[in-house]
């Protein structure tokens, strides 16, 4: 996968997100990661990206500004993703390695991106390059889902 996913394959990808709807602020962020990732500085990547991820989810669901509680992310994620389209390995992902249930230290899951657990900071070790570019690539999944609007509007 690190073939394919090559230097030149995430720089054109980072420069695809310019037309996906980003705030300008959110562009910068995202480009910032990525030369993070880049470098090899993989917490950088990780941990910046974890924390857009509900905001994302929330401006594309349509609650931007409500207050956001995880059973909810994990609810609209799930709605997006069926809306979209997308096959049901999609949301397993999610629900599995992404938005999993994280109480405590001993149910962080190795080398994937978990929200919680990034959050919380439950790190036994420093992200690898696998963590990190699962990151980037769930980043662009989020970034090219069409909000719950658009779909309604193209019905």
């Amino acid at each position: 996968i690190f073939k394919l996913c090559s230097k030149s394959w995430i720089e054109r990808l980072r420069k695809s997100w310019r037309n996906c709807d980003v705030p300008q602020y959110m562009l910068r962020i995202l480009n910032q990661t990525v030369q993070a990732y880049h470098r090899k500085e993989y917490v950088l990547t990780v941990s910046t990206l974890v924390t857009l991820w509900e905001g994302i989810i929330a401006r594309k669901s349509g609650f931007a500004d409500d207050y956001r509680v995880s059973g909810k992310m994990r609810d609209a994620i799930k709605a997006l993703i069926d809306e979209n389209g997308y096959e049901e390995i999609v949301g397993t992902f999610c629900k599995d390695f992404i938005f999993y249930d994280c109480y405590k230290r001993d149910d962080v899951k190795q080398d994937v991106p978990g929200r919680h657990s990034i959050c919380h900071a439950w790190y036994d070790k420093y992200p690898n390059q696998k963590t990190a570019l699962n990151a980037i690539l769930f980043t662009d999944l989020l970034l090219r889902l069409d909000s719950s609007a658009e779909l309604s509007d193209a019905s």
